[in-house]
């Protein structure tokens, strides 16, 4: 019987906890324990990218840590002095065009000279052209007229501060020549003798050569040069072959000429040549054979108020890339308005390689070669000594990537610090912590 009674009663109280409200509102309390989500994580996962995780052959991993402790570059160890180099070029380095002119008097000339003064030698020579004649008398006071000499087309004035008369006499005729006097003047209205020279002797068929300076002289385009005398000799009664065509020749050479102020067409010429070295001043001792350059610019400048193209070359013999050294040609076109030429060059020596040592018998130099090429134009110019070419070169901002020599001794002061201990789940390290081997 009492069996029957818990059972009734059990049910009893489970109907009376389960009842429904309605008015009171349909809720209940849960409290679940269920994964959300699913995933899985290793130890690469965790690491930064400075980080190496190495395997080993037992399957136990090695991690490696890398971090900068200090960055230090070539640039900080050798610095590369700037070098800035000059030249300077001006008109009293500038030469003037060589002219060479001749004349010849002939037998005939002379003959007919004296013919019309009344000579009986004149009709003799005269006459007797192809024959031999006993040579009776000397034949004095003999002269050419002026050799005009028009240089117009080299030059119209003219300040010399340099250049030469060369006079070549050249005798072929059967007699000598004596007290031969020439000169050379302006052929201007007035008259101006620029050299006046005179030879003792010159004998039968030779050539006899003088000159004369022209330094502190004005030359007009305009010259004239002539024999002022000559006297014809031979021994008395000396037998004469006559040829009426035979002559005296005179050339006139005028050279080297240099001009403080000059109105002309110069010709083509180098007018600058500047083969040298510069020393690079290192510091501390510093014995530097060879380098490769990271970065860095030749730079040259150049101005010119020369009315003529100036055609310049600079090279660095010993800077070398591809098997060939640094080159710069450039030409100073003059600006027909502003009257002046001018260039600014940057040549980038990347990756060049600079020897130091020029031959291997020195250090801490370098060699190079600056030239200037006047380029003939055939246009009549005027200069003087305010006109100039001005060149400005050297290697700037030189940043070396390789260095070979004697680099001496320099010490580097830097503070820094790295953490090396990283944290992590707990499945991956027990404690929460990695301990890494930083090398």
């Amino acid at each position: 019987m009492r069996r029957y009674f818990f059972l009734p009663l059990l049910s009893l109280l489970i109907l009376s906890s389960c009842r429904f409200k309605p008015k009171d509102g349909l809720s209940w309390d849960t409290n679940l324990v269920a994964p959300i989500v699913k995933s899985s994580i290793n130890i690469e996962d965790v690491l930064t990218d400075s980080t190496v995780v190495q395997v080993n052959p037992d399957n136990s991993l090695k991690v490696v840590y890398r971090d900068t402790l200090a960055d230090l570059s070539l640039s900080d160890y050798l610095v590369v002095p700037d070098t800035s180099v000059g030249a300077k070029i001006t008109l009293d380095s500038l030469s003037l065009a060589t002219d060479t002119l001749e004349q010849d008097l002939t037998l005939a000339q002379m003959a007919h000279a004296l013919k019309d003064q009344g000579d009986p030698a004149g009709d003799l020579i005269l006459n007797n052209h192809g024959n031999t004649i006993p040579w009776i008398q000397d034949i004095t006071g003999q002269s050419s007229p002026p050799i005009r000499i028009d240089a117009g087309e080299f030059f119209e004035e003219a300040d010399l501060i340099s250049g030469q008369m060369v006079v070549e006499i050249i005798n072929n005729l059967p007699v000598s020549l004596e007290n031969v006097t020439f000169n050379l003047t302006n052929d201007t209205i007035i008259f101006d003798t620029l050299v006046q020279q005179t030879i003792a002797l010159i004998p039968p068929n030779s050539t006899a050569t003088d000159s004369a300076s022209l330094a502190g002289k004005t030359v007009y385009s305009k010259l004239a040069g002539a024999m002022q005398n000559l006297d014809l000799t031979a021994p008395f009664l000396q037998s004469i072959p006559i040829d009426t065509f035979d002559f005296v020749r005179l050339r006139v050479i005028v050279k080297d000429l240099g001009a403080s102020r000059a109105t002309a067409v110069f010709p083509a010429q180098r007018v600058l040549d500047d083969r040298s070295r510069i020393k690079y001043e290192f510091g501390d001792d510093l014995a530097i054979t060879r380098f490769r350059v990271e970065s860095g610019q030749l730079r040259i400048r150049a101005f010119s108020t020369i009315q003529d193209t100036i055609e310049f070359s600079y090279t660095l013999p010993t800077a070398i890339k591809d098997g060939l050294p640094v080159t710069v040609q450039e030409r100073l076109i003059p600006d027909t308005v502003a009257d002046t030429a001018g260039a600014n060059i940057l040549f980038e020596l990347e990756d060049y390689y600079i020897d130091l040592t020029i031959n291997g018998d020195s250090i801490n130099l370098f060699p190079y070669h600056l030239t200037g090429d006047l380029l003939y134009s055939g246009v009549k110019q005027t200069m003087d000594l305010n006109d100039s070419i001005d060149v400005f070169y050297g290697l700037f901002q030189i940043k070396p990537a390789y260095i070979e020599g004697y680099l001496g001794r320099q010490d580097f002061d830097f503070v820094d610090s790295l953490d090396h201990q990283r944290n992590f789940p707990r499945h991956i390290a027990p404690y929460g912590q990695l301990h890494v081997l930083v090398v």
